[in-house]
């Protein structure tokens, strides 16, 4: 996986990184907000709103350990562009995430 970090945006990378350390699926990670996280004990847990098994009546916990509580996101104006051709999203989906890994940056 390192031979794309390269490639990929910061925020991208937080998020394969996460993904890695949490065996979480991906449009369980690009929904998730910090609301959603219980950070009171040494481990955070997520539970996703939705996921692939909610409709069958499972829940789904998600536990983030030390590791990847360090995955750090976007810090407030480090991504900015002076005349970007599109306006930024509130957050990644399934298919933006997918593309910025298949899509070098520019």
């Amino acid at each position: 996986m390192d031979a794309i970090k390269p490639y990929v945006s910061r925020q991208a990378w937080g998020l394969v990184r996460l993904q890695l350390l949490t065996a979480a699926r991906t449009g369980e990670l690009v929904i998730m907000r910090p609301i959603d996280l219980n950070m009171s004990g040494t481990v955070w847990t997520y539970t996703p709103e939705s996921h692939k098994t909610a409709h069958h009546g499972h829940r789904r916990t998600i536990y983030i350990g030390p590791r990847g509580q360090a995955v750090s996101g976007n810090v407030r104006g480090s991504n900015r562009k002076q005349r970007p051709q599109h306006e930024p999203g509130n957050r990644y989906t399934r298919d933006s995430y997918r593309r910025s890994i298949d899509t070098p940056r520019r």
